[in-house]
């Protein structure tokens, strides 16, 4: 079993009772270039993007298991938003920055959503 698979299950039975507060400052632009690292259940997705305009890209992989996952999206502080993707199984990302190393926000996929949130390594 593919370890998106495994994280798309852990969303489906992980339900979010609400969305992040719209507090978030506004960070600074290009601030979604470098390492990043997520969280969820059990595994841990490191991801390494740059960023152009509002628009980022990034690979990574998900521990344990290393399958490689991809991350495209926008940035437009206070917001960004992607889709973390590996294979075939996408997962949207919607998330606000908090201070510009840190994200928080949340992922869906197939009508359930987790928290999800991405630290500047």
């Amino acid at each position: 079993m593919h370890r998106l698979t495994v994280i798309a299950s852990v969303i489906c039975c992980t339900l979010v009772a609400g969305a992040c507060g719209s507090s978030s400052p506004t960070a600074p632009k290009d601030t979604f270039n470098g390492s990043w690292l997520g969280v969820l259940g059990p595994d841990t997705i490191r991801i390494a993007a740059t960023q152009t305009g509002t628009a980022f890209s990034g690979t990574g992989t998900v521990s344990p298991g290393g399958q490689t996952v991809t991350f495209v999206g926008t940035s437009t502080p206070p917001t960004l938003n992607g889709t973390l993707t590996a294979g075939t199984t996408p997962i949207a990302f919607t998330g606000s920055y908090v201070t510009p190393d840190s994200i928080v926000g949340v992922l869906s996929a197939g009508g359930s959503s987790a928290g999800f949130s991405l630290k500047k390594q």
